[in-house]
């Protein structure tokens, strides 16, 4: 899956949308979690620990 070009796509997507942030975890896959070449690789590797930080910034500096 290419990041970048979904990225691009969302970006263009969602420009009116002055909520939406941009962040993007090289070697994580949609899940946040360490990207694999297969599914049950995938499914059991942990959650990157530095994402909640991100994302808890994220929801306060929303309000």
């Amino acid at each position: 899956m290419n990041a970048a070009l979904n990225l691009a796509s969302l970006k263009k997507g969602l420009r009116s949308n002055a909520r939406v942030a941009e962040l993007r975890y090289p070697g994580l896959n949609h899940a946040l979690q360490f990207a694999s070449e297969t599914p049950a690789k995938a499914a059991s590797s942990p959650f990157n620990p530095d994402t909640p930080t991100d994302i808890y910034k994220w929801i306060i500096g929303r309000k």
